[in-house]
């Protein structure tokens, strides 16, 4: 996604020098040449439509539709628009408010396009114009947005509890590591994926990294605020991020949530991040098996499938390293990697409200219900909600777990039975062996 300005350096312009009128898209020509070029190159192939979690689930979105508007809004009104005229009809009014809002910037419609049309970026930056400048949009995105700017965190939760969870875990707050784990807003204060990141920090303590976390300094990573068009927000947060990031002499960064792996280690290069290292914590947790500092996990009773989440898969391009962590799946779902189906939580949707007969996610929950196994594993916190609440509500009686979670279980169950044998008294040894 593009900054609000760049400046001749390549990045995007401080805030504090900003000076621009307006804020999106809201006008056919305010969409660039690659944005317009592409309403003329679409084959209607509706290979973007087949793979639209939005479609699949019967809101009022559909990718090639999208592209279609652009192309007939330019075709309706070529008289104006070649006379330098602007159309009464502004491009959200075309493409409609509802379509707008129900994308979940899961990316499979660019990915499958034969001619990399790019479908997300048109609705994100009708996105912008309507959360800065018209102001017109989902009235529940207010109680999220409000919480991140005053609180840096989308729940409203108090920065001097960021990192309760790890009081007892004798970890790094605030003070320079090797190897910092940004928790993320999901982890920090909610309780079942504060699990996640106790299992995280002693996972990567257990292999012997120096490895803090930044607590009551770690700021949103401004995803939720960007995908939901509030970018003079997200660069409020990565410019102070980024001032923490400096003064502590960040290098490496471990994230457990696909948004902020993905933010801070593809986005942040604009505003001064660009020499940031940045891991999903599979990719770490891989990588110390594979050097012998963690086990291996053995196959046990549990039979196992894994959720692809969109923003680690399909756009980071981790694919393999969530199951070598685990061991390999024992079944695969329908769709995955990087042709698996979206959780519902993306673009911000995991702070607006959905119909209840028109959930992504159920969609999602039924066909890894399918797959008959006991276990989901998963690599999102967004997700691990989201997969949950959609087995719930299809009956499959299903464990969701972190991979971080299932490496965890082996490492605890194996101490737990090698304190079991140290207890048990020696068995005499016989004459015989005693002569051996």
């Amino acid at each position: 996604m593009r900054p609000l300005a760049v400046g001749d350096d390549g990045k995007a312009v401080p805030l504090e020098d900003l000076d621009i009128d307006s804020f999106g898209v809201s006008t056919y020509t305010q969409y660039t040449w690659r944005q317009l070029i592409d309403g003329w190159s679409c084959t209607s192939c509706a290979r973007c439509q087949d793979v639209c979690p939005a479609y699949a689930s019967g809101k009022g979105l559909n990718p090639m539709e999208v592209i279609h508007d652009v192309r007939n809004y330019a075709n309706e009104h070529a008289p104006l628009l070649l006379a330098g005229e602007q159309p009464e009809e502004t491009m959200i009014q075309r493409i409609t408010d509802e379509a707008v809002w129900a994308c979940t910037t899961c990316n499979a419609c660019v990915d499958v396009c034969p001619l990399y049309i790019e479908h997300v970026p048109k609705l994100t930056d009708l996105r912008r114009n309507a959360m800065m400048e018209t102001m017109e949009y989902p009235e529940e995105l207010n109680t999220a947005m409000g919480n991140i700017e005053s609180a840096s965190n989308p729940y409203g939760f108090g920065a001097h509890e960021r990192a309760d969870w790890a009081a007892d875990l004798d970890v790094k707050v605030g003070e320079p590591a090797e190897y910092i784990y940004f928790v993320g807003c999901a982890a920090s204060f909610d309780e079942r994926n504060q699990k996640v990141a106790r299992t995280t920090i002693s996972l990567l303590k257990e292999a012997g990294l120096d490895v803090g976390i930044l607590g009551m300094q770690e700021g949103c990573s401004g995803d939720p605020a960007r995908r939901a068009g509030n970018e003079y927000l997200f660069q409020m947060l990565a410019e102070t991020n980024m001032m923490t990031f400096q003064e502590l002499g960040v290098k490496r960064i471990v994230a457990s949530c696909p948004h902020c792996f993905h933010t801070l280690g593809k986005e942040y290069g604009d505003y001064g991040g660009e020499e940031l290292e940045v891991f999903h914590h599979t990719e770490i947790l891989a990588k110390l098996q594979e050097e012998g500092k963690l086990p291996q996990v053995e196959k046990n009773d549990r039979s196992v499938t894994f959720h692809d989440p969109c923003y680690l898969g399909r756009i980071g391009g981790v694919i393999d390293e969530p199951r070598d962590v685990i061991g390999g799946v024992d079944v695969e779902p329908e769709r995955h990697g990087q042709d698996s189906f979206c959780c519902g939580a993306g673009g911000a949707q995991m702070w607006m409200e959905e119909d209840a007969d028109k959930r992504v996610n159920v969609i999602r929950a039924s066909e890894l219900a399918e797959t008959g196994c006991d276990t989901v594993a998963v690599g999102c916190p967004f997700c691990s909600v989201m997969v949950k609440d959609g087995l719930d509500a299809v009956g499959a009686e299903m464990e969701v777990m972190d991979v971080a979670e299932l490496l965890w279980e082996q490492i605890v169950a194996r101490d737990e039975e090698i304190q079991e044998l140290s207890t048990r008294p020696l068995k005499s040894l016989s004459s015989s062996d005693n002569q051996k």
